[in-house]
């Protein structure tokens, strides 16, 4: 067992007091969410050239295992975990916007990948105020892993050692051609990627941020050496910025994980998401 990292200051605690809704005095009913989710990929099971992947949920009452989400692509395969809406509180009384939702949503939990940098091209995204589907995302958050760019892209981070991975801010809408929903996306390249420092066989602490008017913190924390990748921003790109200040979802993603001939899995333990 690893124990978990203490979360930023700016963190509320888990015995914050609760608050009450907006709207009339109602039993409202929430669903539990996961607070362990494993992404997998076995090569090793089925036969050649043929893979198992799953997505595996823990919760109070078990495990549920799931397959992978989708391909957009023959060589994108996709492993989803989404929470469509979380319980978004007002301010309480005395508080200098009372009666106002609480403008900032926050994830945290802890991750410990093998064989994901180091054997595959995939990366990750964390996505808060969050929608996903199998074709497109609305959200803001970051990716780590490999980015997936063509390394004249203007927003390439520099290439690191072999094995490492780089985090970046992202942001994602969608824009309407005919009848159809078309994903689009923004990320930031330099100076906002980290250093290369996220590796396989590591425990690592992430906690995020994301408010209101499109700002976006987030925190990630080597939990053996205690090196901390944080970066602040305001996301004044998303073409739906109005609409995803209004969601509540969040979702945790990996793509370009599933064509690989090696096994690998990353896991995320003590999920966490709430408002303050």
């Amino acid at each position: 067992m690893h124990e978990s990292a203490a979360p930023p200051p700016s963190l509320p605690s888990a015995a914050r007091p609760a608050v009450d809704r907006i709207g009339p005095k109602a039993t409202v009913s929430i669903p539990e969410a996961a607070t362990t989710v494993v992404f997998e990929h076995d090569a090793v099971v089925v036969g050649p050239g043929t893979a198992r992947d799953f997505v595996y949920e823990g919760y109070s009452w078990g495990l549920q295992q799931l397959p992978r989400h989708f391909d957009k692509s023959p060589r994108e395969g996709a492993f989803l975990h989404h929470v469509a809406g979380t319980d978004r509180p007002v301010y309480p009384e005395r508080h200098a916007r009372a009666g106002q939702r609480c403008s900032t949503q926050w994830l945290s939990f802890r991750f410990r990948s093998e064989g994901v940098f180091s054997r595959t091209g995939a990366h990750l995204a964390l996505i808060l105020r969050s929608q996903s589907t199998a074709g497109w995302n609305r959200g803001r958050g970051f990716i780590f892993g490999h980015q997936n760019l063509l390394p004249d892209d203007p927003n390439a981070c520099p290439a690191g050692e072999p094995g490492s991975a780089h985090a970046q801010p992202e942001t994602w809408w969608t824009v309407t051609s005919g009848a159809a929903q078309v994903a689009a996306n923004h990320v930031w390249g330099p100076p906002l990627c980290s250093a290369p420092a996220i590796r396989d066989g590591r425990d690592f602490q992430v906690a995020i941020h994301v408010a209101d008017g499109g700002w976006i913190a987030y925190w990630i924390t080597d939990l053996a050496t205690k090196a901390q990748i944080t970066t602040t921003l305001r996301d004044t790109v998303n073409g739906e910025a109005d609409l995803v200040d209004g969601l509540t979802g969040y979702s945790l993603a990996l793509v370009f994980g599933a064509s690989q001939a090696e096994s690998w899995r990353i896991r995320f333990d003590d999920i966490a998401c709430g408002w303050f």
